[in-house]
């Protein structure tokens, strides 16, 4: 009897479960993912979903802003800002254990580039109207060049230790010598030279506002525009080992500029030389957006 009634009952509920539809969703989308909250994963431009990086506090260098970071071959990571009212900075060095030392205290209201030489040397740019610092081995700050300049954007290295300057607001990249002399060597005709880095070949690759250009400028001096980003103010600029050139940008772009592929006039034309061979005419390169793998 017992049995029956369990069969009776199993085939009475049986119409109760083909009642339920089953029901399916699929999410590919970004603006899918962006309804939910993300824990230990990033969301890229594309819909893809990826492990995030893993973020944790290294030091506290105790400035309202971090305006600048670089690292020399011991590892050593040297940071650089400001904080409002004060007419000092301080430049803070950290070590791969965390540990932060304040290594000078500059003049000026912040601290906008910094640059390692190959001798581990530290340089640091101040602004506004701010000089470059060379910091001695004792910690003092002692003034290795003045573009006369109103803001010094970015600093960089070429492979001849050459020390390049991207300024505003009347867009020249000044090139100084190892012992401190310096002028300007290219023009961009914008009003900041914004960010600026060395390719294997010494080329410069320089990001300016507020056209939102990047350009290519050679060891001679010869401007040529890579591209022009739909933003008005190319921040920050890499290059990568293959070449690939990577930027970031903000803001509003108007108003005309060069179209890409256009070729600028050097600063100044540099001196000739018997043995000097004719540099060959800039190729052009292409940049592709790639999707990234960071949340914006």
């Amino acid at each position: 009897m017992t049995t029956h009634l369990r069969l009776l009952t199993a085939l009475l509920g049986a119409p109760l479960l083909f009642a339920v539809e089953t029901k399916s969703w699929v999410h590919n989308d970004r603006s899918d993912f962006e309804k939910g909250t993300l824990k230990g994963l990033s969301l890229r431009s594309d819909g893809l979903l990826t492990l995030a990086p893993q973020f944790r506090e290294l030091a506290d260098p105790s400035s309202a802003y971090l305006w600048a970071l670089a690292v020399d071959s011991k590892g050593t990571l040297y940071t650089g800002g400001g904080s409002p009212g004060s007419s000092s900075v301080k430049l803070t060095a950290v070590d791969a254990q965390g540990k932060a030392r304040t290594v000078a205290e500059i003049p000026g209201l912040q601290i906008q580039a910094i640059a390692i030489d190959r001798q581990d040397r530290v340089y640091a740019a101040t602004a506004p109207d701010g000089k470059v610092y060379r910091i001695s081995s004792s910690g003092s700050p002692d003034v290795f060049y003045d573009p006369k300049a109103r803001y010094i954007w970015s600093l960089a290295f070429n492979s001849k230790g050459d020390l390049f300057l991207a300024t505003g607001d009347s867009g020249e990249i000044h090139r100084v010598t190892p012992n401190g002399t310096g002028s300007v060597f290219f023009q961009t005709e914008e009003t900041h030279a914004r960010s600026l880095a060395v390719d294997a070949q010494d080329n410069l690759i320089v990001g300016t506002e507020p056209g939102g250009l990047i350009l290519r400028v050679s060891p001679a001096g010869d401007g040529f525009v890579l591209y022009q980003a739909a933003k008005r103010e190319v921040t920050s600029v890499a290059v990568a080992a293959d070449g690939s050139v990577y930027a970031a940008a903000s803001g509003v772009r108007t108003g005309a500029a060069p179209a890409p592929g256009i070729l600028l006039p050097a600063a100044a034309p540099p001196p000739a030389t018997a043995s000097a061979a004719p540099q060959p005419r800039p190729s052009p390169v292409t940049i592709t957006p790639a999707p990234s793998p960071f949340p914006f």
